[in-house]
């Protein structure tokens, strides 16, 4: 929702909202099955639970873009967008990764850490 009050058409603003919810749900599922498929003993809604606790700095970078946008150039709203992704996957990753093996945790991970970058990028997209 903090990335649709950012626009100013009231259409795209919706288009936003709907693709961010489709993305965050598929993609939960998508990093839960490879979980799953790695050993990783949680289920599907679990994991979508985890991922999205764990999202709380992207949704605080976005919250903080949408007002930093007019005042500071795209490199900072960058930095801020890359931190968020950073934190996000570094959290999501300490708490899936310990249900995983130990040589399976950067396969689990990697997913998770493309994941939160795409949904970071968004905070910075104008």
């Amino acid at each position: 929702m903090i990335l649709s009050i950012g626009r100013s058409n009231v259409e795209s603003s919706g288009i936003v909202f709907i693709l961010i919810f489709i993305i965050v749900w598929i993609g939960g599922l998508i990093i839960s099955f490879n979980s799953q498929f790695l050993g990783a003993n949680l289920s599907s809604f679990q994991c979508i639970c985890i991922l999205g606790y764990c999202m709380f700095a992207i949704v605080l970078a976005a919250f903080i873009n949408l007002f930093l946008s007019p005042i500071f150039p795209t490199f900072i709203l960058l930095i801020v967008g890359f931190c968020a992704g950073a934190y996000s996957t570094f959290a999501a990753i300490k708490f899936i990764g310990v249900l995983v093996n130990e040589n399976k945790k950067y396969l689990v991970g990697y997913p998770i850490g493309l994941f939160y970058f795409f949904l970071a990028w968004f905070t910075v997209a104008k």
